[in-house]
């Protein structure tokens, strides 16, 4: 891996990063770093119909190195939105099997964002009131929030529908905003489920441009859950592999590819060829048993 500036259309402002200076790095200088989260032995069950419980999740280890991209990919309802919620304070967690920063989980953490499958924006706010809501619950003076919040929009292409409200804009249009109002707020950690997943596929192209040239200049911890192989390989240092229900990593992939990446290059690589052949092939035997086990009803 190598460190360095990349040009191109987009240059992410120092507003929307809400960033000391740029940090640089490589495999070796990630493997020194402390852990920026830490799974031991995780099992999580959920109450499913007629009172019987479902195993989601099932003895999960994990370790993300502060400053790492982890991508997780699995098949439908193995667990991967679980655990972030796990990671994110959102659902309780049992015991001390999960921690960030060394501490354990007991709740929502400022230091973790959080992007959605889908939007979460607050309905009766604008668009520009839903990117700053994470700064004014910090106190942040409402020239300084406004000022961040429209670079943000800027940058992400909303420039003239900052008072628009979400019901007023399109489905990619609110996740670009959900995205906005991750950034500004500054966390050290970045949970991503699917975040670009309501995104055409032209904005979804620009939008992954954008995102990977902030975290190659940044290198906030991200955990990213998608069920692209080609958004996990063309972005991440690390895809892990879940199993069908109750999830579990079956195996891991360290991507080496060089960065900066220019994500349409990578993906005429050779080597993105091989990862993307032998990953599809651990993942397919998983995606047919989640498969073959809804269509039974187990």
């Amino acid at each position: 891996m190598i460190s360095g500036t990349r040009s191109g259309s987009y240059e992410m402002s120092t507003h929307l990063l809400n960033t000391t200076r740029p940090r640089t790095g490589n495999a070796s200088e990630n493997a020194s770093r402390p852990n920026a989260i830490s799974v031991t032995n995780l099992s999580y069950r959920a109450a499913g119909n007629k009172g019987r419980s479902i195993e989601i999740l099932n003895n999960v280890d994990l370790t993300v190195k502060e400053g790492e991209f982890v991508a997780i990919v699995g098949p439908s309802g193995c667990g991967k939105s679980t655990l972030l919620n796990l990671i994110a304070g959102l659902i309780k967690v049992e015991g001390d099997s999960l921690s960030v920063f060394g501490a354990p989980v007991r709740g929502i953490s400022p230091r973790i964002g959080y992007v959605f499958q889908t939007h979460a924006l607050l309905p009766w706010r604008s668009v520009l009131k839903n990117v700053e809501i994470g700064m004014e619950m910090r106190g942040e003076s409402a020239t300084e929030r406004r000022q961040r919040a429209m670079d943000a929009l800027k940058q992400l292409g909303l420039e003239g529908f900052e008072d628009h409200y979400p019901s007023e804009i399109s489905g990619g249009m609110r996740q670009r905003v959900s995205l906005a109002r991750t950034l500004v707020a500054g966390p050290d950690i970045l949970l991503m489920d699917e975040p670009f997943g309501a995104l055409d596929a032209q904005t979804k192209l620009l939008i992954q441009d954008l995102f990977i040239e902030y975290w190659e200049n940044h290198r906030k911890t991200v955990v990213f859950v998608t069920h692209d192989l080609s958004e996990a390989i063309t972005m991440a240092d690390r895809i892990l592999v879940m199993s069908s229900r109750p999830g579990r990593f079956k195996s891991a992939y360290s991507i080496d590819i060089e960065r900066p990446r220019h994500l349409a290059h990578v993906r005429t690589m050779p080597q993105y060829t091989m990862y993307w052949e032998r990953i599809w092939e651990d993942l397919k035997e998983e995606a047919k048993t989640a498969m073959l086990t809804r269509a039974t009803g187990g």
